[in-house]
């Protein structure tokens, strides 16, 4: 068929219909339209098996110095499977143009109730000029939610498919698929499905993300606002989404897995986020894959400056190699949230902080669902970065695991930065940090909460656990276990800040103490050098609740099992730090099987510390040329073990020790060697006005007190 009309009051119409059909014929083109000519296809017409460099072919021509645009408008048909001749590209539509006039190929007609049910097939490619100005103009003619329209571009980077948009009755869902990575887009305000690559914006003269037009795109007067991405997408820009208020976009795989990938060109953020509230992979059912492919950027995959996002399950985030802060997440400023429920952060790499999540300057977090963090590496702090005044994360059922950093191997919250850990179902497992802090680090001014979750096998030089330098860390419930400081606090690590041991368990809550660090980790201990528990040697360490924390199958291959204290400490009776004492039992050490204290006076007024032991010396507490003073407390059931193990309650030693005891108890402890109760060296001074040593054991001498130092004893001073 060739139609070609030269006048320009009148629209020539040809029309097929009918079931009309054409097949098995052979020309440059199947038909041919030229000037003020419009054909429509319709009523299940066909267009198909015919050898042919199009199926249907535009000329627009200038005709008395007037261009036309031609129409072409599919209602309802087939389109497919015509041949290439002579080596030629066969297209189903093949829009050409000159001068200023656009063609256009419309699919539908815009006509609501058509009685008519079949769904338009346009299985070979469409052919549009890069620069034409034409358009697919999608009307939709069917009942409601019955249309599917189907697309198979195969254009090259030189022919583009766009919709334009949506009049009329609205088909329920549009597809454009393209195999060659070019395109595909959406009907306006409708479940969009997004191809591969780029799309080209007639306005602008500008190639878009297929993503970024896709939100543009989204109407805030109609209730569909889903996007579905059909194809992988290869990032070659920055994908800049901004949403509009009131609605929240959810975007989604269609119906396979899909990745979004960073092309190996481009360095910068993926996907940016700057206004507006989006969902990732609202339904779960397809996997949905944000991939750095391993290139070396100075971007990150998510970036979020301000608005919320929502990230679901079988989302990942991974392989991002970046030199930024927040390698595979970043959300910075005061209207950035990021919420991960049971989604995944994976095997990212940064040279800076947060190679899995950074937050900061007021951004808010969520980690619930079962979200998992694994396998994030970087050489500066933290797997998860929480930093600057109002940033705040909230971690409740999550799995935070097999991280590695140079300080906080899982997380680190510094610069005001809040952090605020819940649910029993949470974990971080498995961490290791080149520095301090395996599981946590604590600095600046920020405040970590600890109400329940499990901190477990985590390794870091000081600090196997948690690390704090300043701030306030409240602990009150959860388990610290099976954690490993190299040099000192295999649980905690207390270098300045408030602590608060409100509840919970330090290590294991069972009746045993280990004698080797294999079988203290196995058995749920923390273990290190000094501090097997808690190495507290600045700031401030209290309960403020009346409420027992246990310290307990703790191991020190030096010196205190429980808690290494190296400052001075004062445990009254005024507040209820003595819980903390109360709960220090069954650790095992050098010396200080239960607490050792060098560098201050350490003052026990009140509290229970038993069934500690020591290799060496001082089984319940082992005092290192500072002052202590028992003026209330009981230490009994503690005990040393092997030749010259000596004091198997307390050891008070150093030329500048000092020993006191006003009240209290010192009961029950044996030793293998001298002092069953107490072994007091050559100190400065040692004095007993009150309390009571009894019942207690050495192998040799003193099974009350072996003392080197004269002991004044006075008042209501027993010993029996």
């Amino acid at each position: 068929i060739y139609a070609t009309n030269t006048t320009t009051t009148t629209t020539r119409v040809v029309t097929l219909y009918g079931n009309a059909t054409i097949t098995d014929n052979s020309a440059s083109d199947v038909i041919r339209l030229n000037g003020n000519v419009k054909l429509v296809v319709k009523d299940n017409a066909s267009i198909t098996d015919n050898t042919a460099g199009c199926a249907i072919a535009t000329a627009v021509g200038q005709v008395s110095g007037t261009a036309y645009a031609v129409t072409v408008q599919v209602v309802s048909g087939t389109i497919a499977d015509n041949l290439t001749t002579g080596g030629l590209q066969s297209y189903a539509v093949k829009l050409d143009y000159s001068y200023s006039k656009s063609s256009i190929l419309e699919l539908g007609d815009g006509v609501a109730n058509n009685s008519l049910k079949a769904s338009l097939n346009i299985a070979d490619p469409v052919y549009l000029p890069k620069d034409s100005n034409s358009w697919i103009v999608v009307k939709g003619n069917y009942n409601e939610n019955t249309t599917v329209i189907l697309l198979e571009s195969q254009n090259t980077e030189e022919q583009t498919i766009v919709a334009k948009y949506v009049t009329g009755a609205e088909p329920s869902e549009l597809l454009f698929a393209d195999p060659k990575e070019e395109l595909t887009y959406s009907l306006d305000g409708q479940a969009v499905v997004i191809g591969k690559k780029l799309i080209w914006n007639k306005t602008t003269d500008k190639y878009f993300t297929t993503l970024q037009k896709a939100v543009e795109k989204v109407d805030t007067t109609k209730s569909i606002n889903e996007l579905f991405i059909l194809e992988d997408i290869i990032v070659e820009e920055e994908i800049s989404l901004a949403g509009p208020t009131g609605v929240t976009i959810q975007i989604s795989p269609y119906n396979k897995g899909v990745s979004v990938k960073r092309a190996s060109s481009y360095t910068g953020n993926m996907v940016s986020i700057t206004a507006g509230t989006f969902e990732f992979n609202t339904a779960g059912t397809y996997t949905l894959t944000f991939s750095g492919e391993d290139v070396q950027s100075t971007g990150r995959i998510l970036n979020i400056t301000a608005g919320t996002v929502t990230v679901k399950a079988k989302t990942t985030f991974t392989k991002s190699k970046s030199s930024a802060v927040g390698a595979a997440i970043l959300a910075t400023g005061t209207n950035s949230t990021i919420k991960l429920i049971n989604a995944t952060i994976t095997a990212n790499n940064s040279s800076n902080s947060g190679s899995a999540l950074y937050i900061q300057s007021g951004a808010k977090g969520e980690l619930s669902g079962g979200t998992t963090i694994s396998s994030n590496t970087t050489t500066a702090s933290g797997a998860i970065t929480v930093s600057g005044s109002g940033s705040s994360l909230t971690i409740d059922n999550a799995l935070i695991s097999a991280n590695n950093s140079n300080s906080g191997g899982a997380i680190a919250v510094g610069t005001s930065g809040s952090l605020t850990i819940k649910n029993a179902n949470t974990k971080i497992q498995n961490n290791v940090a080149t520095g301090n802090g395996g599981g946590i680090h604590i600095s600046g001014s920020s405040t970590v909460s600890l109400a329940s979750a499990t901190i477990s096998g985590n390794k870091g030089v000081n600090g196997g656990g948690i690390y704090i330098s300043s701030g306030t860390l409240t602990m009150t419930n959860g388990n610290i276990q099976k954690n490993e400081g190299t040099t000192a606090g295999g649980g905690i690590y207390i270098g300045g800040g408030t602590v608060n041991l409100n509840g919970g368990v330090i290590g294991s809550s069972g009746s045993s103490y280990y004698t080797d660090k294999t079988s203290a980790l196995a058995a749920n201990g923390n273990v290190s050098v000094d501090g097997g528990g808690i190495c507290f040697i600045g700031g401030t360490l209290t309960n403020s609740t009346d409420t027992t924390v246990t310290i307990g199958g703790n191991y020190a291959s030096g010196a205190g099992g429980g808690l290494y204290v190296g400052k001075a400490w004062s445990v009254p009776t005024t507040n209820y730090a003595y819980r903390i004492v109360d709960g220090i039992s069954y650790n095992y050490a050098t010396n200080g099987g239960g607490i050792y204290a060098t560098g201050g006076a350490l003052t026990l007024s009140k509290g229970t510390l038993n069934y500690n032991r020591a290799s060496n010396a001082g089984g319940g507490v082992y005092m290192n040329n500072n002052a202590l003073t028992i003026s209330g407390a009981t230490i009994s059931y503690n005990s040393t073990s092997g030749s010259g193990s000596d004091g198997g309650g307390v050891y008070v030693n150093g030329s500048s020790a000092t020993f006191s005891m006003t009240s209290g108890e010192i009961s029950n402890n044996t030793c293998d060697d001298d002092g069953g109760g107490i072994y007091i060296t050559a100190i400065s001074s040692a004095s007993m006005s009150g309390g009571k040593i009894s019942s207690n054991t050495a192998k040799y001498w003193g099974g009350g007190i072996n003392t080197k130092k004269a002991l004044t004893i006075s008042g209501t001073a027993e010993i029996s």
